[in-house]
């Protein structure tokens, strides 16, 4: 069969699989040779003077949605000094397609690669250094990104959309003098900015005063592209979706300042206690105020056990929302609290739109991560107000450094109205991952997502919102070292 005779179908997967794997292939020819690993695969500690890394293979079968899909991903992470970066090629193969169809036969999923920063998936990440020296910087997905003592942006995760993804960018500089954080969503189409600088004074008098602990700092937060209404068919109050599965909306940036000081009253050995105060401003029309009062503690002990506390007490002025960007805040920003909320014949309202309405209230929070030995880490993050559907809870586990085990969840409900509400699974987000070495370079891999896709086929009553989406794999893994 000649390439003019074969179905359209066939013609589509082949472009799409040549386009990939070509691209992957210029990022992958000038590897080193393979050896074979004796552990389970970690990349070497930055600071190698030659270059090292590993690479390997995944291969996993399961489903997202109604449909199954037989996953493969490649990938290979190097290391020279103090850079590090990662290329990966993920792809999904369509298996089995349940009704509303999308395609004939075995093919790629459309909605992986059809956006030009659907490609920047080959980057896993450039990383410089790590995290608490004195200049580190990551380019990659954000797993959960947080700016200063996190009053405007906490935890964040840019990647929620099934259809979308989006190369972040999280830079923090830290020096006796002062430093800053910078924070971006997308570096294909930047529209979300979270930054702070800060300066120790008391550093440029005496370096070795008790009052060194004591910093200022100034912080912005901007999405310039925020939602403000839905866009929607006057005849029918259907929302507008483009064709490649983007929601239509007016925009209205949306500009928060914060000033913040904080003072680090007792330092030892064992623990550090720092209080800390912060005052931010939604700018506009509809201008609010908060006020952030709290104090983190940090506590060491034997054996590599470390414990980290923070209580914060927050004022809610009229027009203000603390944490404005938390982990769904790529979905609350089209649709507020939850998209859940809303039934088929109610347009949305976007996070801006409610929360330049909200009544003031008193607020709180307490969080709490415990890292036993070094094996474990386990976080737990409740925030609450007067508000209705003002509550929210992240909780995290990781066992990072196990030789055979690799364990990560991660659960996060926001908007909810009682307590009695945290665990429901609508509108949660939830994940988890776990990857078991067998044998020398085998491991098995079995993982769990639950994120959201904009419902597009017409047909359905929820077209133009949000729905939950379930997707579960189970496969095996082969790495290398070189």
């Amino acid at each position: 069969m000649d390439v003019a005779t074969r179905p359209a179908h066939v013609q589509k997967l082949l472009f799409k699989a040549a386009t990939v794997w070509a691209f992957a292939l210029l990022c992958f020819l000038w590897a080193p040779s393979f050896a074979r690993a004796q552990d389970a695969p970690a990349l070497p500690d930055a600071g190698a003077t030659d270059l090292s890394g590993n690479a390997g293979a995944d291969l996993g079968f399961g489903k997202l949605g109604d449909d199954t899909f037989l996953s493969i991903l490649l990938a290979a992470n190097f290391a020279i000094d103090e850079l590090s970066f990662g290329l990966q090629v993920p792809l999904r193969l369509r298996m089995i397609d349940e009704e509303p169809t999308d395609g004939d036969g075995v093919e790629i999923r459309d909605e992986d690669w059809d956006e030009a920063s659907d490609y920047l998936r080959i980057i896993r990440f450039i990383q410089w250094a790590k995290p608490g020296e004195v200049f580190y910087a990551r380019v990659g997905e954000l797993s959960g990104a947080t700016v200063g003592h996190g009053t405007l942006m906490s935890n964040y995760l840019n990647v929620l959309d099934i259809d979308h993804y989006q190369l972040g960018v999280d830079t923090k500089v830290n020096t006796l003098y002062g430093g800053g954080e910078l924070v971006l969503d997308n570096l294909a189409q930047p529209e979300i900015f979270g930054g702070r600088a800060f300066v120790r004074p008391w550093s440029f008098v005496d370096a070795e005063s008790f009052l060194l602990g004591w910093s200022v700092g100034l912080s912005l937060l901007t999405d310039l592209g925020a939602p403000r209404t839905i866009d929607s068919d006057p005849a029918t109050n259907v929302p507008l979706v483009d064709k490649t599965h983007n929601l239509q909306y007016t925009t209205e940036a949306v500009v928060m300042l914060g000033f913040d000081t904080d003072f680090t009253v007792l330092e030892n050995e064992i623990v550090r206690v720092t209080p800390y105060i912060d005052n931010n401003v939604l700018a506009g029309l509809e201008a609010g105020y908060g006020l952030h009062v709290g104090v983190l503690t940090d506590v060491t002990l034997p054996a590599d056990t470390t414990l980290n506390l923070r209580l914060e007490y927050q004022y809610l002025g009229e027009s203000y929302a603390p944490q404005y960007v938390d982990p769904l805040y790529e979905i609350q920003r089209v649709a507020f609290p939850n998209p859940r909320f809303y039934g088929p014949d109610t347009l949305p309202l976007t996070k801006q739109a409610v929360v330049r309405e909200a009544v003031g209230a008193h607020g709180y929070l307490g969080q709490m991560t415990v890292s036993p030995m070094g094996l474990v880490k386990v976080s737990a993050l409740y925030r609450g107000s007067q508000r209705k559907n003002d509550n929210d809870l992240l909780l995290q586990l990781l066992v990072p450094t196990l030789a055979q085990v690799k364990v990560g969840v991660l659960y996060s409900k926001t908007g909810f109205d009682s307590f009695s509400d945290a665990f429901d699974p609508q509108g949660a987000l939830f994940q988890a991952y776990a990857r078991y070495n067998v044998y020398l370079f085998i491991d098995l891999i079995a993982q769990f997502n639950r994120r959201w896709r904009l419902v597009t086929e017409v047909e359905d009553p929820n077209f133009g919102n949000y729905e939950g989406v379930d997707e579960w794999s189970f496969g095996v893994g082969a790495s290398f070292d070189f």
